[in-house]
């Protein structure tokens, strides 16, 4: 059952809603799980400011905008970077990543996507998956 927590600035109810559907549409397609598990995906939303300490330690170098955490069992490289893909596309036409401001646009100044999205995956066990407890695996920008 993999688990899916975005750390980004505030966005308004409804825009959560969407992107929560699209993250677990994403996360379907990219992790290669039936349908059925749809209903098994949970997602969070966290204000940018709560996220946890370790992540801005990890990632205080690039500061990225928004930050999605993934926990989930049967991590593979694929399946990690079908995720990211996916996942960037999703949050880049979101509210949760902020866009260019209007001089930024009239300049064709363009955000580097590697400082915007940041992803942390933790890979659990089954066992670890009903304790609730996950081991770090891997931390990626989107690319």
């Amino acid at each position: 059952m993999p688990y899916i927590r975005l750390y980004s600035r505030e966005v308004s109810l409804a825009e959560k809603r969407m992107l929560a559907e699209k993250l677990i549409v994403a996360t379907l397609g990219a992790l290669q799980l039936p349908p059925e598990e749809r209903t098994s995906i949970t997602v969070q939303f966290v204000p940018r400011h709560f996220a946890p300490s370790c992540f801005d330690s990890v990632l205080s170098a690039n500061e990225p905008s928004a930050v999605l955490e993934v926990l989930h069992h049967d991590l593979t490289v694929h399946k990690i970077q079908a995720l990211v893909e996916a996942a960037t596309t999703v949050l880049r036409q979101s509210a949760a990543v902020p866009h260019p401001g209007r001089i930024a646009r009239m300049l064709h100044l363009q955000a580097d996507p590697a400082r915007q999205i940041g992803f942390q995956f933790n890979e659990t066990s089954s066992a670890e998956t009903n304790a609730g407890g996950s081991a770090p695996m891997e931390t990626l920008r989107a690319a």
